[in-house]
C-alpha cells in the first residue's frame, strides 16, 4: 500500500478495522511526502477492511475500503436420496457441515425447499447469509447480485468487487465522536432478554422509596421467583429468561417497617396491547335488524359484591362495567365517548367546563379512594374494575384544589386495589412460533385434497449433531419442476456458511 501526501507534517496515523473492531493502529512517518507500507492480511478476518489515515490532530484525512477474503466459510454438503421424485413422494435430505480443517461443525442452520422456476427478479438484489455478513451489511444502497462476488474467485470478480467498494462504500460512524474526549451517550442499556422496569413510591405524595426489596413472581404454572432492590430513584429492573405467550406476573413489596402503604408502578410498555377489530362505540351496543343502535341494558347491581362507598354522596356520572367493557385495553378506553363533557386522548383526560388555577388539565385520580397518578390507572386491569365515577365542579369540591380539574374515582371488585404492596398484571412474552405445515402421505386419504404447495419444506432451526450431520424428511406436492434446497447458518464460533442443491419432481 502506498501513501502520498502534500502535508507539511509528515507524522500520520493509520488504523484498520473490520465490522467495527480495531485490528491495526500504527504511526506513519512520511519520507518526502511518500511511504509504502506492507500489512499482512492475516491479521484481519474476512470481510470489508476500513483503512483510515489521520493527521497528528486525530482528524481523518483519507479512507480506503479493501475486501479481505480468506475463503474460509463453512463447507456445507447437501445430498438427497434421489435426483428425481414423483408427486407426493417421500424426500430425504442429508446435510454435513465441516470447517476448513475438515472437522465436523455443530451449529444452528435454516433450510428451505422451493420451486426454482417460480423465483422472481427480486433475487437479483438479495444476498445469502455469507455475502450479507461479509459484504452487503457494510455497504449502502442496493447491490445487484451480491452473491456474484463470491461464486468464483477470479481476477474479474476481484476487480469488480474493488470497484464496488470505491463507489458504494459508506462510513459507519463519525470519527470525531470516536477520537474526541467525550464519548457518545448510551441511551439504552444492553437488553439480553425480557425486562420489567418500574418504580415504587409512597402512597400519597409519589415520593420514591429507595433501597426497598422487591419480589416478582411469574405465575401461569411456572411459579418462578425473582428478587431485586430499588435504586435511589425508587426504580427497579427485573431481567427475566425467555417466556413465551402471555404469563401472569405478581410484584410485591413491603417497607422495612412492615407497612404496605406504597404504590407499585410498571412501565406501560410491559403491558400487553389487545388488537381491536371494531369501533369502541359498537362494543357497548347491539345492532338490531333495522340497523339502529340499541344501548345495552342497564347493569343490575350485584349485591354479593363488596361495595366501597366514596367520600361523597352522589357522583355526576357512573360507568358500571359489564363483560363487554372488561374486554377493553384500559380504563381510558372505557371512559372515552361515554361521559358528556369528558374528552379522552390516549391517557390524557380533560373534563370540559372546569380548570385549575395553576394551569393544569389532569383530573384527580382515585382507586378505591387512594390518590394515584395516571400510570397506576394505565396499569389497572379492566377485569378488576367494578365501576368508574366522574365528579365535576361542586361534586369535586370536597377534594379542594386537587379536584379543581374534576375527579375520576375508580372502584375495583371487592376492593382489589386495596391489596397494598401487590401489583398483578399480564406480561407479553415471546411469540411461540407455529410449525411449518408439512403433510405426510401414504394413507388412503392422500387424494382427498389437491396439494399445490410450491414451498415444500422450511425448517428454521436445524441443529447438527457432534458429527456435523442432520437428516430431514418431507414430501413432494402435486407441483412439478425443479426444486432448490438452500441451507444457511452460523457455527458456534460465528463462522457463516451456506449450501445449495436441487432435485426434480416429475
Amino acid at each position: 500500500m502506498q501513501i502520498r501526501s502534500t502535508f507539511s507534517d509528515n507524522e500520520l496515523w493509520l488504523t484498520g478495522h473490520t465490522r467495527g473492531k480495531l485490528y491495526y493502529n500504527m504511526p506513519v512517518i512520511l519520507q518526502s511526502g511518500i511511504i509504502e507500507i506492507s500489512i499482512p492480511d492475516s491479521i484481519f478476518p474476512s470481510g470489508i477492511l476500513h483503512l483510515t489515515l489521520f493527521d497528528n490532530r486525530s482528524r481523518p484525512q483519507c479512507e480506503r475500503l479493501v475486501f479481505v477474503n480468506h475463503n474460509d466459510p463453512l463447507n456445507i454438503a447437501i445430498s438427497t436420496d434421489k435426483s428425481t421424485y414423483g408427486t407426493r413422494k417421500e424426500i430425504i435430505v442429508n446435510l454435513e457441515v465441516k470447517d476448513l480443517q475438515n472437522n465436523p461443525v455443530q451449529g444452528n442452520f435454516s433450510l428451505s425447499v422451493a420451486n426454482r422456476t417460480l423465483n422472481n427478479n427480486s433475487k437479483s438484489f438479495q444476498s445469502g447469509m455469507t455475502s450479507y455478513l461479509l459484504l452487503a451489511s457494510d455497504l449502502k444502497g442496493n447491490i445487484q447480485e451480491p452473491d456474484y462476488y463470491f461464486a468464483k474467485n477470479t481476477r474479474e470478480t476481484r476487480q469488480a468487487l474493488d470497484n464496488l467498494l470505491l463507489t458504494q462504500g459508506w462510513r459507519r460512524f463519525k470519527w470525531d465522536h470516536v477520537v474526541g474526549p467525550e464519548r457518545p451517550e448510551i441511551k439504552y442499556s444492553l437488553v439480553k432478554g425480557l425486562e420489567i422496569e418500574g418504580k415504587i413510591t409512597r402512597e400519597l405524595f409519589g415520593i420514591p422509596i429507595k433501597n426497598l426489596p422487591v419480589t416478582l413472581t411469574v405465575q401461569s404454572g411456572f411459579n418462578d421467583v425473582y428478587s431485586t432492590t430499588t435504586n435511589d430513584k425508587g426504580k427497579f429492573v427485573f431481567s427475566l429468561p425467555d417466556y413465551v405467550d402471555t404469563v401472569n406476573v405478581e410484584i410485591t413489596a413491603v417497607r422495612r417497617t412492615g407497612r404496605k402503604n406504597l404504590v407499585i408502578l410498571v412501565d406501560e410498555s410491559e403491558l400487553p396491547e389487545t388488537e381491536e377489530w371494531y369501533s369502541k362505540y359498537t362494543m357497548a351496543m347491539e345492532i338490531t335488524g333495522t340497523n339502529i343502535f340499541k344501548p345495552v341494558e342497564e347493569r343490575q347491581e350485584d349485591t354479593s359484591q363488596f361495595r366501597m362507598e366514596g367520600l361523597y354522596r352522589e357522583p355526576d356520572d357512573v360507568i358500571y362495567l359489564n363483560d363487554q367493557l372488561r374486554t377493553y385495553n384500559n380504563v381510558y378506553d372505557i371512559i372515552k365517548g361515554r361521559i358528556p363533557g369528558v374528552d379522552v386522548q390516549g391517557d390524557r383526560v380533560i373534563i370540559r367546563g372546569i380548570g385549575s388555577l395553576y394551569g393544569g388539565t389532569d383530573p384527580l385520580y382515585l382507586i378505591d379512594n387512594i390518590p394515584v397518578d395516571k400510570s397506576a390507572v394505565s396499569s389497572l386491569n379492566p377485569n378488576d374494575v367494578e365501576r368508574i365515577e366522574i365528579l365535576k365542579g361542586p361534586s369535586a369540591a370536597i377534594y379542594g384544589s386537587r379536584g379543581a380539574n374534576g375527579v375520576i374515582s375508580i372502584y375495583t371488585r371487592r376492593g382489589f386495589f386495596m391489596k397494598k404492596g401487590v401489583l398483578n398484571f399480564q406480561m407479553l412474552g415471546y411469540y411461540h412460533p407455529r410449525e411449518f405445515y408439512s403433510p405426510r402421505y401414504g394413507t388412503n386419504f392422500d387424494n382427498l385434497l389437491p396439494d399445490d404447495r410450491t414451498t415444500l419444506f422450511w425448517a428454521p432451526e436445524v441443529i447438527t449433531n457432534s458429527m456435523g450431520q442432520a437428516e430431514l424428511i418431507f414430501y413432494s406436492s402435486d407441483t412439478k419442476g425443479t426444486f432448490e434446497v438452500v441451507i444457511e447458518g452460523i457455527s458456534d464460533e460465528g463462522i457463516a456458511g451456506e449450501g445449495h442443491t436441487s432435485f426434480e419432481v416429475q
